[in-house]
């Protein structure tokens, strides 16, 4: 095993989704609304916050959220409307019946509409915006996809980056940074030791991801999963200020970190132990008495 972090070349990833340059948060003009459910935090301004740093993953989707509000053509508008009317009751599913915008533009791609439609612009801008200006109609056919938040992410964007506004789904009060701290806490009993992990990785440039994919807690990407595959699998270690492990429930003994860190080598990944030392009580605001150490695994061959 090694004790420090020599960090390779990723291989790159062949989407081309998404520019390098992530979004200012500083420049959002007001804080997004999320909401805690009790397991994961759902935020419905999906693309704002994903771009601020791939925050999150879609409810529909593997990471990046991929269903948006549909611009159709008229015509499939009301091939979509007549066709759910003559569904019958019991075909109509509960996510059918969730609610979702589109954009219903004209109908027409001949070329001699737009060439009127250019001699209009030209004698009166007014009567030509109004033309083209698009209806707007609720399209009961379709489900919303939300961006799903880890505990982790939903503090950090709270406390640190002050983008979001979290709201408890059954009522408890969670808008202040003291309450929503306990509330993750009591949700999850890894959560401290998974965030100040989290902390420490952002903070080393890394875009962290959940890593129950490969069988850890966390993955490390270069840049984001976009433009490169994950360079580490994390497992969190937590210790206590005598440096006994804490209770997990994962197994840490030789076999099941050789099993793991196979499995990281066949997808071209590396196996990295966070070690989190806490103190009795943590301070979200002072996390300078949180020791956290890395640990590279690394397969021993015999010469």
């Amino acid at each position: 095993m090694a004790d420090r972090m020599d960090s390779p070349t990723p291989p790159k990833s062949k989407s081309k989704r998404f520019f390098r340059n992530f979004e200012l948060v500083s420049t959002f003009p007001r804080k997004i609304p999320a909401f805690f459910d009790g397991f994961t935090v759902r935020v419905d301004d999906k693309m704002a916050v994903y771009r601020a740093g791939c925050f999150g993953k879609g409810s529909l989707s593997r990471s990046l959220p991929t269903s948006f509000d549909a611009i159709l053509r008229k015509r499939q508008f009301e091939a979509r409307r007549k066709w759910r009317r003559i569904k019958k009751p019991d075909e109509k599913t509960k996510e059918s019946r969730c609610i979702r915008k589109i954009v219903v533009i004209s109908d027409s791609d001949d070329d001699n509409d737009l060439s009127n439609v250019n001699d209009m612009s030209n004698v009166n801008d007014d009567v030509s915006i109004s033309i083209l200006s698009p209806e707007y109609h609720l399209d009961e056919s379709g489900s919303r996809e939300a961006l799903c938040l880890g505990l982790e992410e939903a503090f950090f964007l709270k406390h640190h980056l002050d983008v979001i506004d979290v709201t408890a789904v059954n009522g408890d009060d969670v808008s202040e940074c003291d309450r929503l701290w306990s509330a993750f806490s009591a949700t999850d009993s890894r959560f401290v030791g998974n965030y100040v992990s989290y902390v420490h990785f952002r903070s080393k440039n890394w875009i962290v991801k959940p890593g129950i994919k490969f069988g850890g807690d966390f993955l490390l990407y270069k840049e984001g999963p976009a433009h490169f595959h994950a360079s580490y699998v994390v497992i969190v270690e937590t210790l206590d200020e005598s440096l006994g492990r804490v209770e997990t429930g994962r197994s840490m003994d030789n076999l099941s970190l050789a099993c793991l860190n196979r499995s990281c080598e066949s997808t071209g990944k590396e196996l990295l132990i966070c070690q989190v030392t806490l103190p009795k009580s943590v301070d979200y605001k002072d996390l300078s008495n949180v020791v956290v150490k890395e640990i590279v695994v690394k397969r021993c061959e015999h010469v």
